[in-house]
């Protein structure tokens, strides 16, 4: 079990390094909920909302840099 609750519209955070690359995403991405519960009218993130995030993002390679 989870100590935390993703519901619909929750910011989400991520790790711009691995490695030598860096990833940066642009604007403040979130995710979807389509879970048939609800918490404060906004429905539960369920398995499989994770694959529906499409996030822009800048990306960066120290290993093929672009001049």
């Amino acid at each position: 079990m989870s100590n935390y609750i993703v519901v619909d519209g929750d910011s989400l955070k991520f790790y711009p390094q691995f490695g030598i690359n860096t990833v940066t995403p642009t604007g403040s991405p979130t995710i979807s909920g389509s879970g048939e519960a609800t918490i404060e009218d906004k429905k539960l993130c369920i398995l499989g909302d994770e694959k529906k995030v499409s996030v822009p993002a800048s990306y960066f390679s120290a290993a093929y840099p672009v001049q």
